[in-house]
């Protein structure tokens, strides 16, 4: 993906664009699934940006989420970014960072699995 200024002859490389599908998802403990697809590889910049959304989304649902809820994230580098952590903590994100691959111990690895079985990026 190329930008330019306005007016401007020459593009810059922001963001390399990848042909696939990225996705990011928070699963509640009702089942309940906020899903992100996207065509760019996963950052901390995308992942803040789905934060912000998930915030907005469960601000939505109830303002008092935050007492009765904790995000756990798997230990990514992009989840554990200074970015990241200070978008969590800037909305007052109650949050955990497992370690990096620990798949057995997130739940949300059941349903990245279950979807992965089909042929998303073919």
């Amino acid at each position: 993906m190329i930008w330019a200024p306005k007016h401007g002859s020459k593009g810059t490389v922001i963001k390399q664009v990848s042909p696939r599908i990225s996705m990011i998802m928070a699963l509640d403990n009702f089942g309940k699934v906020y899903a992100c697809l996207t065509h760019v590889n996963t950052d901390s910049t995308i992942m803040g940006i789905y934060i912000k959304e998930l915030v907005k989304e469960l601000d939505n649902e109830d303002r008092d989420w935050r007492r009765s809820t904790i995000i756990l994230h798997d230990g990514a580098k992009y989840c554990q970014s200074n970015i990241t952590i200070n978008v969590l903590r800037d909305l007052r994100v109650p949050f955990m960072l497992s370690s990096p691959h620990s798949y057995n111990i997130s739940p949300i690895e059941m349903l990245f699995a279950a979807i992965k079985t089909g042929s998303l990026n073919d």
